[in-house]
């Protein structure tokens, strides 16, 4: 009966986990607002729930907005990106169908614009979620994500399915919806991450190499964690 009241009870830290959850939930819709700025409130809200999952975060708040803080601009430049090459292309996707009679090769250019925004998709999962733990440029950020989602095949199907699953869920459960999904994710995005960092803050190419890894853009310098 006390195992029921201890603080280190697996439920009461996993409840307390949801607690967080909560509040970078709340943090990540009121920082997102302004639209532009989905990308590092997104990461900031990876930032916690990574650091959820390996049990290493007591402040959820103050390590939200203290990544938010350092990383808003480089992250807005994200957001842009992010945002108009999806609206490009789900934009030319309805114009090639809209049109169809009058431009020439429509329905090739359809299927071909309908695979490469199944590839952004695909890619979009990840840049909130590498920018939040790896400290790297824009550029090399993107191209690492697109070689993590390749490379790591089956478990970006599996960010897909607890994104679609958790995404559902939060409908009923408004309170958790987006920090539950990140905090989903995150425990398949640590176990992705660890093949790189392994016990080390700093991974070259070389290093990768040397391990069978997939060799991405660059080094991999692990964001500095708030103690």
């Amino acid at each position: 009966m006390p195992e029921i009241f201890n603080s280190e009870n697996k439920v009461w830290r996993f409840l307390g986990k949801l607690i967080d959850v909560f509040v970078v939930n709340v943090l990540f819709i009121l920082c997102s607002l302004p639209v532009v700025t989905i990308v590092p409130s997104c990461s900031a809200m990876y930032y916690v729930t990574l650091k959820l999952v390996r049990d290493t975060e007591n402040y959820p708040a103050r390590s939200f907005f203290s990544f938010f803080k350092k990383n808003w601009k480089q992250g807005i430049v994200l957001s842009l990106i992010m945002i108009v090459t999806g609206v490009l292309f789900a934009g030319d996707i309805i114009l090639y169908q809209e049109y169809a009679d009058l431009i020439p090769g429509s329905r090739a250019l359809t299927i071909l614009m309908s695979a490469l925004f199944v590839v952004w998709l695909f890619v979009a999962l990840y840049p909130p979620a590498v920018f939040a733990r790896f400290d790297n440029s824009i550029k090399n950020t993107l191209k690492n994500s697109l070689l993590m989602a390749i490379a790591h095949l089956p478990f970006t199907l599996l960010i897909i399915a607890i994104t679609v699953v958790l995404g559902i869920l939060g409908v009923f459960v408004p309170i958790l919806w987006f920090g539950l999904i990140a905090f989903g994710n995150s425990y398949v995005f640590v176990r992705i991450f660890d093949r790189y960092t392994a016990k080390e803050d700093h991974v070259t190419p070389e290093k990768l190499a040397e391990n069978n890894r997939p060799i991405l853009s660059d080094s991999l310098e692990v964001q500095q964690e708030e103690s």
